[in-house]
């Protein structure tokens, strides 16, 4: 049912545990909290997308290996969390295949159940962005990809969509749209990072309408016909 081989998705599991596992350690987390939140960030995602699509049990639970390497990388960050951080700068481009390839195991998982089209894109989109949210709200923060900064789920959704439009409409190998998936989100996000891209914020019309007018009538005063 799932194209992308497992240890694909476990070295996914991997970064994304490290992730959540540095994160609890900067915020001085024990034990406990340190697994949490390497287990949230490492299978979030996956979970999520095993929800909404309808595995049961989730494949992070069913699964013999994804709990240990959960719990080896969240000993790694707390045993070497100083020589770890060194690399948070060095680990973007990682950082950006990981977000393509999660959104096209979710994706995929999500076509494999004849999901239709837009909601397959959501799937691979929240699967891609879902650990991290998962680990944010854990400890009481708002998701990043609610915050401004550069395309991150813009870059999933990206990635997403590429996938059905590749082998669904436009009738491709399979492997052209995994490519296609990993690439596109891989792209837009390191591109976003390189020239510091944003989503654009929210257009209230009723204010700019009323500020245009304002400046009309203001400039109408000063120039009288």
């Amino acid at each position: 049912m799932l194209r992308v081989p497992v240890p694909v998705e476990l070295t996914a599991v991997v970064f994304g545990a490290l992730s959540g596992a540095l994160h609890a350690v900067h915020r001085k987390a024990d034990v406990v909290g340190t697994f949490s939140l390497a287990m949230s960030t490492g299978v979030g995602g996956g979970i999520l997308r095993d929800i909404l699509i309808g595995v049961s049990p989730p494949v992070a639970l069913s699964h013999a290996l994804y709990l240990p390497v959960v719990a080896v990388a969240a000993l790694l960050a707390m045993l070497f969390a100083r020589w770890l951080a060194r690399l948070t700068s060095a680990l973007a481009p990682v950082d950006a295949l990981l977000l393509g390839l999660w959104a096209l195991i979710g994706t995929e998982q999500a076509i494999a159940h004849h999901l239709p089209i837009t909601s397959s894109v959501f799937v691979g989109t929240v699967t891609a962005v879902g650990g991290g949210a998962l680990r944010d709200l854990l400890t009481n923060e708002t998701p990043s990809f609610f915050l401004p900064g550069e395309l991150y789920a813009t870059a999933a959704f990206a990635g997403a969509l590429a996938y059905p439009l590749v082998v669904q409409l436009a009738g491709l190998p399979a492997r052209v749209g995994e490519i296609a998936t990993v690439g596109i989100a891989c792209t837009v996000r390191l591109l976003a990072i390189h020239w510091h891209v944003r989503a654009p914020s929210p257009v209230d019309l009723p204010a700019r309408w009323h500020d245009a007018r304002s400046r009309l009538g203001r400039r109408s005063r000063r120039d009288p016909q």
